[in-house]
């Protein structure tokens, strides 16, 4: 019987959001594409951080794994964004509730400035594309939020970097994959 529920998830997981809409799901808010997708679509190979294989302590490594998850989400949100922007489609932004959990998020001291940047990252990507979403012309990488984001997310990756200089080349790889794929360039 397990068996039978993995398979059904299986096939159904990915095709959902074709099967209930173009938004994922009814209310639900969740956009059709997927992480690796998005990946895929910037592209940038995804890392995943491994909060198990760590030299940081473990409240520290905690928040990375779920910081880390939110980013994800926030690429997704920023790529789904992008594709339909182009496409010339209206897309649903579901940034209030991205943000919202990442100020839900307890951080670690040492990485408040990590979090800060990025999270500063986000809002000028949201308003870049809200920008766009108004203008309905083509996307502008002279926008000068454009520019600031990619310097704040560059400056949280050095940080990072800083911060965990003996981290271990995975999740090194992983700090750099994670603000990469965010970057608008």
């Amino acid at each position: 019987m397990r068996l039978l529920v993995w398979v059904v998830l299986a096939i159904l997981v990915p095709v959902w959001p074709a099967l209930a809409g173009k938004s994922g799901g009814p209310s639900t808010g969740v956009p059709a594409m997927s992480v690796d997708e998005a990946y895929r679509a910037v592209p940038v190979e995804r890392v995943p951080f491994e909060p198990y294989r760590t030299v940081m302590p473990i409240e520290e490594a905690d928040f990375m794994r779920d910081f880390f998850a939110l980013v994800d989400e926030a690429i997704v949100e920023k790529v789904t964004a992008q594709i339909r922007l182009a496409r010339g489609e209206q897309p649903r932004m579901h940034y209030d509730v991205l943000l919202a959990k990442f100020e839900a998020l307890t951080v670690p001291a040492k990485l408040q400035g990590v979090y800060d940047l990025v999270v500063s990252a986000v809002r000028e990507q949201e308003a870049s594309l809200r920008d766009w979403q108004t203008r309905r012309t083509n996307f502008d990488a002279r926008d000068p939020r454009v520019s600031s984001s990619h310097q704040k997310l560059l400056k949280a990756y050095y940080e990072l970097l800083g911060l965990y200089p003996n981290e271990f080349q995975h999740n090194r790889q992983s700090f750099y994959s994670h603000l990469c794929a965010l970057d608008f360039i």
